[in-house]
């Protein structure tokens, strides 16, 4: 894609058109489930994530979600939660939260559209980048305190500060 290209607005209803796009660029598995829901496959550093994007055009809200699974063991679900929440106080956007249904991890995040009729490709890459980078900044952490470390603000410690590179 080039500079002009990235620098482009796009309407509400290209949102999820642009997210295609930057799957079949990357080639990325993807589904466009409906017209309001894309699905994608990502791989990061330290696992494979599944993204939805969804919006909702009647609230104006764009919702990404970037999931992971965890399986939490068993007994060390007190402290996975303690160290998400602390987690979730660093974050300047965005919320971890574990479901235990599917022993998963996720990290969603939305956007209020309604003051924006317009987005650059290059904020709708940066908010499918923020989640990916998100996950693998914070999933050493959560691996440490799920296989025994009790020292939370050790296992923060030990989170990755900065992500090099893209999803």
């Amino acid at each position: 894609m080039s500079q002009s290209e990235y620098d482009q607005s796009v309407g509400l209803n290209e949102l999820l058109c642009f997210y295609e796009f930057l799957a079949e660029e990357n080639e990325w598995r993807y589904e466009r489930v409906n017209n309001n829901l894309v699905l994608m496959v990502i791989e990061g550093n330290w696992r494979i994530y599944t993204l939805s994007v969804s919006v909702n055009q009647q609230n104006k809200i764009m919702q990404l979600t970037c999931s992971f699974d965890l399986n939490p063991r068993k007994n060390r679900e007190k402290k996975l939660y303690q160290i998400i929440n602390r987690i979730n106080h660093r974050t300047p956007s965005g919320t971890f939260f574990v479901c235990d249904e599917f022993e998963q991890c996720v990290f969603r995040d939305q956007i209020p559209l309604i003051a924006m009729p317009q987005i650059k490709w290059k904020n709708l890459s940066g908010l499918l980048n923020y989640a990916v980078n998100s996950c693998d900044q914070y999933f050493p952490a959560m691996q440490l305190v799920n296989y025994g470390e009790d020292n939370i603000d050790l296992a923060l410690a030990m989170a990755i500060t900065e992500v090099m590179g893209t999803a």
